[in-house]
């Protein structure tokens, strides 16, 4: 069921996907390093939401001062479509591969490849079934050592227009350019992506605050 209306065609139109460019970030899933990721894009301006059915994983959601959902998504409710408000750019990141992989092909089959992120597979191995989902970072490995380094105090910080990533941190995901009228884009690490970087966006980074402090062109969130 909730496979089934995630694509479905008015629920792409409360997503903000008909006929219209990434605005907003939903993340299906809520592992740490997402959420940590989630809060700096929210803290920053961007619009994030949270879809989980795991308890504990909602509860970290909102600790971390994000809107999170579950159960099978309608788009004919009132109640959820604040939800799907100019939320087009989704990252399929949850503890189960098998819906990783499933929903992330359902919802690449009609969209942009930059629109859907999914986790990678476990030993990173050929997926099950294949899609045009965008891969996020460039090995699974990248999780583990995100993990690590929340575990070890490491922060995200959102650096300003242009500013090098400092050294220690690592690049996760960038803001384009927005106006009056739009909230930013968003782009996640990946190798299909290429570069995060340049002079027209703001860089969300991890890494150790000393780093950011001596770099002096970053914001915590």
């Amino acid at each position: 069921v909730f496979i089934y209306g995630f694509g479905s065609p008015p629920l792409a139109r409360y997503l903000g996907l008909a006929g219209n460019r990434p605005s907003g970030l939903l993340l299906v899933g809520a592992p740490r390093w997402a959420l940590a990721l989630g809060k700096a894009l929210s803290e920053a301006g961007a619009l994030v939401r949270v879809w989980t059915e795991d308890e504990g994983e909602a509860k970290a959601a909102q600790a971390a001062g994000l809107t999170a959902f579950g159960g099978p998504l309608d788009p004919e409710s009132p109640t959820e479509q604040s939800a799907f408000d100019e939320l087009a750019v989704i990252a399929v990141v949850s503890s189960d591969d098998t819906l990783n992989q499933v929903l992330s092909r359902e919802l690449a089959d009609s969209r942009e490849p930059d629109q859907v992120y999914r986790l990678r597979s476990p030993f990173d191995a050929a997926p099950i079934v294949p899609t045009e989902a965008t891969a996020l970072f460039h090995d699974v490995g990248e999780v583990d050592e995100l993990e690590r380094r929340i575990d070890a105090g490491q922060q995200m910080f959102v650096l300003e227009k242009g500013a090098a990533v400092p050294e220690g941190a690592i690049a996760v995901a960038s803001m384009g350019p927005t106006d009056m009228r739009a909230r930013p884009s968003i782009a996640l690490a990946s190798k299909r992506g290429g570069r995060l970087q340049d002079p027209s966006t703001r860089v969300v980074a991890l890494g150790p605050a000393s780093a950011f402090e001596a770099d002096g062109g970053a914001v915590s969130v």
